[in-house]
């Protein structure tokens, strides 16, 4: 099992997203080597951050990681303009406006996404967005090379 802690409002995390994550996905995830888990750690702009992880969690029909990929390969765009674009993307989605609306306010969520900084800080001790464990191995940064080694000595 691969989890990653990342942000969607994090450069370094957009990076791996974009440049890495196609070969993490085709050469483990897709043959089966591996189970992957994203796992939201949002980090400044707090707002921002928490609004988009927010989004992704509302997303329906499961398409939640699909919203991330979104977030990751649009992250300037949306960042500079985000009261209108995230709530495009929430229509993109299949939400309305008043399900943006609501998705926003939503404390529980909101109180999940703490409730995972303080875990991922406290009990991970994560200090840096991207980071990945490999079983019990913590690899930090966006590089794939780091990670790819961590996986193949995992599965030796």
């Amino acid at each position: 099992t691969v989890v990653e802690y990342a942000s969607v409002t994090c450069p370094h995390c957009a990076k791996f997203f974009t440049e890495s994550f196609p070969s993490l996905k085709k050469d483990y995830i897709d043959t089966g080597k591996i189970k992957y888990i994203y796992r939201d750690l949002p980090t400044p702009p707090r707002e921002l951050s928490f609004a988009a992880s927010q989004l992704a969690r509302c997303v329906p029909n499961n398409k939640g990681m699909n919203m991330i990929e979104m977030l990751f390969k649009n992250q300037e765009a949306w960042m500079s303009a985000p009261d209108t674009t995230l709530r495009g993307y929430a229509m993109l989605s299949g939400m309305s406006s008043a399900d943006f609306d609501a998705c926003m306010k939503n404390e529980s969520i909101y109180k999940e996404l703490n409730a995972a900084v303080d875990r991922a800080s406290n009990v991970y001790k994560v200090e840096s967005t991207p980071t990945f464990f490999v079983g019990e191995t913590k690899v930090a940064g966006e590089q794939y090379e780091p990670l790819k080694k961590a996986i193949d000595k995992a599965l030796q």
